[in-house]
């Protein structure tokens, strides 16, 4: 709830023929200017990860599946 989306229902940009936006870069050149057309560095999306265990023995860890090991896997391949 909340955001662009509401705001631009409710009117917010009726009348508005154009919009820019502004973001600091540091790879980019102090004092330059760099134009895209479209959308960038904004997608707001979600996704959902199951992820299963399968429990086991401490005798045979090798039949049992850990998935908070799993999820931390996950977690750091993300992040890197």
């Amino acid at each position: 709830p909340g955001g662009a989306k509401p705001m631009i229902e409710e009117g917010a940009l009726d009348g508005v023929d154009e919009c820019y936006g502004y973001h600091n870069w540091p790879a980019f050149e102090y004092g330059s200017l760099h134009v895209k057309r479209g959308a960038v560095m904004a997608h707001p999306t979600s996704f959902k990860i199951v992820v299963t265990g399968k429990g086991g023995h401490g005798s045979q860890p090798h039949v049992a599946v850990d998935p908070v090991l799993t999820a931390a896997h996950i977690v750091v391949a993300l992040q890197s």
